[in-house]
């Protein structure tokens, strides 16, 4: 297949170029000067359109297993598609049972690895019910830490400090949410004070 006149920014250029993409396989083969001529292919023709790289969701709550009434990943992942997000990273409190552990991780990659149409990747939970030096995930994104402010839901500082050595022990680069509730609406703002 290949797309034709497509408009692109190519590496090391400042202005959008017309192009031709060679596709083989559904990946990109080659992109070519705009003209290429090229028999007994299908042809797209894009001209006046752009073709942009894939967006990447990092905050997604696609509730499977658990709570699919509300959404489940293969719903959850075409209506990321159709926005252009090639990348979903689903956060680790919305599923049943949450991710906080390795056996949770590989009962939710059971259910969600055939749903997926898109890219994915899974944050790790880190929350005090859960909490053992063993409770990170090493096939997760990162950990994700629920920190105190967070309608009395977080970790105490102590356990905040041990889950962070062990996410420099394993590599891991942890990622925060310090919201605080509203008290009405359960609206939430950013919160400094850790």
């Amino acid at each position: 297949m290949i797309i034709k006149g497509a408009k692109a920014l190519l590496p090391g250029q400042e202005d959008l170029r017309e192009v031709d993409i060679s596709i083989e396989a559904g990946k990109i083969a080659e992109i070519m000067v705009r003209g290429s001529d090229q028999k007994d292919r299908e042809i797209i023709d894009a001209r006046g359109l752009w073709i942009l790289p894939g967006g990447i969701d990092p905050h997604v709550h696609f509730d499977d297993p658990g709570y699919t009434e509300r959404e489940d990943f293969f719903h959850g992942c075409c209506a990321a598609a159709s926005g252009g997000i090639t990348t979903v990273i689903d956060m680790p409190c919305t599923s049943v049972p949450p991710v906080t552990d390795r056996r949770n991780l590989r009962q939710k990659l059971e259910v969600i690895e055939q749903k997926a149409v898109v890219d994915f990747g899974l944050y790790g939970g880190v929350c005090a019910q859960s909490f053992t030096s063993q409770s990170f995930a090493p096939q997760s994104a990162a950990p994700k830490f629920i920190l105190p402010q967070s309608a009395g839901l977080g970790l105490e500082r102590a356990k905040i400090y041990f889950a962070a050595v062990r996410c420099a022990e394993i590599h891991f680069a942890p990622v925060c949410w310090a919201g605080i509730r509203a008290q009405y609406g359960g609206a939430c703002r950013d919160s400094t004070r850790i």
